[in-house]
């Protein structure tokens, strides 16, 4: 039978969805208190994880914009730092629509 058939004019999925996600955390975090991980048969593993992602994409994105030459400088005033160490520069960041 279908939900229509029935009366309903509007089914909310994603509460479905957050009902099943609960349960399962709670069973987890039962079994963390309990000292025990169970996973077989509980989720997917960490590579059907990255699959699932698209963790591969994501990571030749990341590889393909970085740089290894970026050297970042601490903000002036970091006292770790003696080249800032109690200056006072100020920096501007202009922003423009493209």
């Amino acid at each position: 039978m279908k939900l229509g058939e029935i009366g309903f004019a509007m089914v909310a999925y994603p509460v479905s969805l957050i009902f099943r996600i609960v349960q399962t955390m709670q069973r987890a975090l039962t079994d963390l208190k309990g000292e025990k991980l169970n996973l077989e048969g509980e989720g997917v593993n960490f590579d059907e994880f990255k699959e699932m992602i698209g963790f591969n994409a994501w990571s030749k994105l990341e590889q393909r914009f970085s740089s290894n030459d970026l050297h970042l400088k601490p903000l002036s005033g970091n006292s770790q730092d003696p080249e800032t160490s109690g200056t006072a520069e100020s920096t501007s960041i202009n922003f423009h629509h493209v």
